[in-house]
């Protein structure tokens, strides 16, 4: 079984945070958690296995791992351009420092649903740094992409969005948010329509994503009006570690 250490979950959260890949079954989980345990200390571990897969579930379930989400992959096959032309707004890189913090700032208020946000063992401070974090990363990495939805009249950056270019034509959604006073108008289909039509200009046309279950808009979006195909559906299970008191030297 491997163990992954998740270097910008464990700065936000301010203690080693530890994925498990239970892909291939779970074989003696108490000698991995020793192991683990020892090598890491952690704050928080947890797994996303499949819903069907009952027998991991409750193997880890048995070490004390909760229930914390129901995740669903869906992937979409882009077959042509969206309209824009009558959208006044203008998609494109995150250019500057600034830039980053206004779309780091709507993510802020964006994200409400997730794992970390609805846990009660994690606060809220380290969900949204969590969030800041992976958009710099974005914005950093050359195979990722941190675009702005930016109104060209006001100069006001409305929306954002993140991904990941995987192999061949093949694109993951990462991150994406818009701004509160524009949500309920609209603007996350608009949105998506610049952003897929850019995965179409640079070769991309078969889109990955994972979102939460709880995240209707977000279901209601792409798998009502954009027509995703669920693939597979996880259960993620997590098991937190009250950490060592360490004294001062």
């Amino acid at each position: 079984m491997n163990v992954a250490h998740l270097t910008i979950d464990s700065d936000a959260l301010g203690a080693p945070v530890l994925q498990l890949d239970v892909s291939d079954g779970i074989q003696n989980l108490s000698a991995v958690e020793a192991n683990y345990l020892q090598t890491h200390q952690p704050g928080y571990v947890f797994c996303r296995v499949p819903v069907e897969d009952l027998a991991t579930t409750g193997q880890l379930e048995s070490h004390g791992f909760r229930f914390i989400e129901f995740q669903l992959r869906s992937e979409l096959r882009l077959k042509k351009r969206y309209p824009v032309a009558a959208f006044p707004y203008r998609y494109e890189p995150v250019a500057t420092e600034d830039e980053l913090q206004t779309v780091q700032a709507i993510a802020a208020e964006t994200f409400v649903d997730d794992r970390w946000t609805v846990d009660p063992n994690i606060n809220a401070a380290s969900s949204q740094a969590r969030y800041r974090h992976y958009l710099e990363a974005s914005w950093q990495r050359e195979d990722e992409y941190l675009h702005k939805l930016t109104n060209p009249q006001t100069g006001e950056i409305v929306g954002f969005n993140s991904a990941r270019r995987l192999d061949g034509s093949r694109v993951q959604l990462l991150l994406a948010g818009i701004t509160t006073r524009y949500k309920g108008a609209g603007l996350g289909t608009i949105l998506n329509y610049f952003v897929f039509n850019d995965f179409l200009d640079q070769g991309l046309r078969r889109v990955r994503t994972h979102h939460s279950g709880c995240n209707y808009a977000i279901l209601n979006l792409e798998l009502g009006h954009f027509q995703f195909r669920v693939v597979q559906t996880f259960v993620v299970l997590r098991k937190c570690y009250e950490q060592p008191h360490r004294g001062s030297s």
